[in-house]
């Protein structure tokens, strides 16, 4: 894909699972929690996934996943990030991820929503989040996936998940208050 120089250094999307269309492991191993699971256990470093659908514009290697498992579950379960973005045959886009960790308790549709209706103080809801829409890779503005990331820190704050709390921690660092610059 073409690198455009007016884009983020990292963009932020939700990978959905998709039953029908089941991407490389789906087969071997099962639905999306057992494929994360298995590659986490295993030491998998990646997992190559295809797309009907064409990719965003803008997804690259380096950006940043959260983890979508579709209905009847409708939660975010998993983090990771894009390795490789490129198409596979006509029709069929890949991408490749790399599994950072799944989550004990996973965030949930009502839960998400409800933190975006508050924190966001809007009635739209990311596309992701509407029944709609079929993709397999939707766009998350930043701030949409700094909520993502603050539920997922809460819920994993009382377990020993250092890794999984780091890597979000390295997604959005806390700005640093200076006295010569409230601001910043």
């Amino acid at each position: 894909m073409e690198e455009n120089k007016n884009m983020p250094p990292t963009s932020y999307w939700i990978v959905k699972g998709n039953k029908n269309f089941p991407n490389e492991l789906d087969e071997r191993y099962g639905d999306l929690k057992e494929i994360v699971r298995y590659c986490l256990t295993k030491g998998v470093d990646s997992s190559g996934w295809l797309s009907k659908k064409k990719l965003p514009y803008g997804c690259r290697a380096g950006d940043r996943v959260f983890f979508w498992s579709s209905s009847p579950d409708r939660y975010v379960m998993a983090v990771g990030e894009m390795i490789r973005v490129g198409d596979y045959h006509p029709g069929e886009h890949r991408f490749d991820v790399r599994f950072i960790d799944v989550l004990d308790d996973y965030i949930g549709i009502e839960e998400i929503r409800s933190a975006y209706a508050e924190r966001l103080k809007c009635t739209t809801m990311p596309d992701f989040l509407r029944p709609a829409i079929v993709a397999t890779v939707y766009g998350l503005k930043q701030r949409e996936a700094e909520i993502l990331a603050d539920l997922i820190k809460q819920k994993s704050g009382n377990r020993n998940r250092t890794r999984l709390i780091e890597t979000l921690g390295q997604w959005f660092p806390v700005p640093v208050r200076s006295p010569m610059h409230p601001s910043i």
